[in-house]
C-alpha cells in the first residue's frame, strides 16, 4: 500500500496532446516500478481493467517513462468508454506514485474516481 507520508502524486491529465502534471517530485528514468496497485471504487471498472491487464503499458520492473503513463491513461479512458460508460471523463484517471523510499524504485497506484457527475447513470 502507499505510504501516507511523503506521498508523491503524479496526476496525468491528457487532453489531445497536452499533458499536465501536479507533482511534488518526479521519479526519474533511474527509478524502476516496484509495485503497481489499483484504487478503483467501481467494481465494473476494476473487473474490466483486471481482465485487460496484459495490454497495460505499465509493467513491474520497467523504468519510469512519463509517456507510458500518458499512453496507459489514454488506453484506459477508451477501454472504459467503449465497454462501460460512454460519457466517462479522462480526468477521473490518475496515478499516485511514491518514490521517496528509494533512489532506484517507486510504487504506483492507479486511481479511478466515480464517473463524471454530469453523467446520467440511467442512460
Amino acid at each position: 500500500m502507499m505510504r501516507n507520508i511523503k506521498l508523491l502524486s503524479i496526476l496525468l491529465f491528457l487532453s489531445l496532446s497536452i499533458s499536465n502534471y501536479a507533482v511534488a517530485q518526479f521519479p526519474t528514468e533511474n527509478h524502476s516500478l516496484r509495485n503497481y496497485d489499483y484504487n478503483i471504487s467501481d467494481p465494473l471498472i476494476l473487473e474490466l481493467i483486471q481482465n485487460n491487464k496484459a495490454k497495460s503499458h505499465i509493467k513491474i520492473g520497467n523504468a519510469y517513462q512519463r509517456k507510458e503513463y500518458e499512453n496507459e491513461r489514454e488506453r484506459l479512458f477508451f477501454l472504459i468508454r467503449e465497454n462501460l460508460y460512454p460519457n466517462f471523463c479522462i480526468e477521473n484517471i490518475t496515478f499516485l506514485g511514491d518514490a521517496n523510499f528509494s533512489d532506484t524504485q517507486y510504487d504506483m497506484v492507479l486511481r479511478i474516481n466515480d464517473r463524471c457527475k454530469s453523467e446520467d447513470p440511467s442512460s
